[in-house]
This record gives structure tokens, C-alpha cells and sequence, in this order.
């Protein structure tokens, strides 16, 4: 039953995160941590202290 809880936790926290992103736009200008590089060249980034 422990298991479960902690499952339920997790998917609340996850979809918490999720519903607290912000579009980052063309021309926006962030401070942040590159973490990977994908096949089109688009840039996966890491912003500290986005969530909020």
C-alpha cells in the first residue's frame, strides 16, 4: 500500500512540474545549463530555479 502511495506522489509531483512550464520564446534571454543537443541541433536546457 506504501508502494502506491509513493507511485500517486510521484505522478501528482510530475504533473505539478508539468503544469508549471513556461514557454520560453525566440528572442527570450535565459541563463541556463545546456543538457543535451538534439538530431535537429535544438538545444534541451536546464534553467535553475524555472519551477518556480
Amino acid at each position: 500500500m506504501s508502494e502506491n502511495n509513493n507511485t500517486n506522489e510521484n505522478k501528482n509531483a510530475m504533473a505539478d512540474a508539468l503544469n508549471s512550464v513556461h514557454d520560453v520564446k525566440i528572442g527570450d534571454i535565459v541563463k541556463g545549463e545546456v543538457l543535451a543537443i538534439d538530431d535537429d541541433k535544438q538545444l534541451i536546457v536546464g534553467i535553475p530555479g524555472y519551477w518556480g
